[in-house]
């Protein structure tokens, strides 16, 4: 029963893990926006940056480009890097 109960939460962990590399690795960059703002939400800012600057040249000029710039800003704002911040800003 103990490994059962072993095993069962390696494998939950692993999962979670599984779908942000899926997104890192991915090409899509609306999947990429979309599992950064989950990631951002939810107060996994260090991820939901490095997913922001991946996708951040191929939304400029478009009308989401905003918010992501935002939402990349306050990410490295919440990790306290407040000189790289200031400049997103």
């Amino acid at each position: 029963m103990r490994k059962l109960i072993i095993i069962l939460i390696i494998t939950l962990s692993f999962s979670s893990c599984n779908e942000y590399q899926k997104a890192l690795k991915s090409e899509d960059i609306g999947l990429k926006f979309k599992k950064g703002e989950e990631l951002y939400d939810a107060g996994k800012y260090a991820k939901a940056n490095r997913l922001f600057e991946q996708i951040i040249p191929q939304y400029r000029g478009k009308p989401q480009a905003e918010k992501l710039m935002y939402l990349n800003a306050d990410a490295t704002y919440q990790m306290e890097q407040y000189y790289i911040s200031r400049l997103s800003f």
